[in-house]
């Protein structure tokens, strides 16, 4: 049986292991053999590979998420304001 500290070990291992989560920002905690992540991805994908990285650790009793997708706000639109000059002419 796995202690609390070697399934922290093994899943922040897990998730950093796969480069679709490169950038997910999660934080692990374990209780009596239930696993906690919370944090962001950036995408749902994102997110998708951290779960499947919680289910490869063996040993895990429960797993509990709090994950938020924090989508990229920051894109810019060129199409819009064009579209919006095009209408005024």
């Amino acid at each position: 049986m796995k202690t609390d500290a070697q399934l922290k070990t093994e899943m922040m291992y897990e998730i950093k292991w796969d480069p679709r989560a490169s950038t997910a920002q999660i934080d692990v905690t374990v209780v009596d053999g239930i696993v906690t992540l919370t944090g962001s991805v950036s995408s749902f994908a994102e997110r998708w590979a951290v779960d499947g990285a919680a289910l490869r650790v063996e040993g895990v009793k429960g797993l509990t998420k709090a994950i938020t997708i924090r989508l990229n706000s920051q894109e810019t639109r060129f199409d819009i304001p064009n579209a919006a000059a095009n209408l005024r002419k």
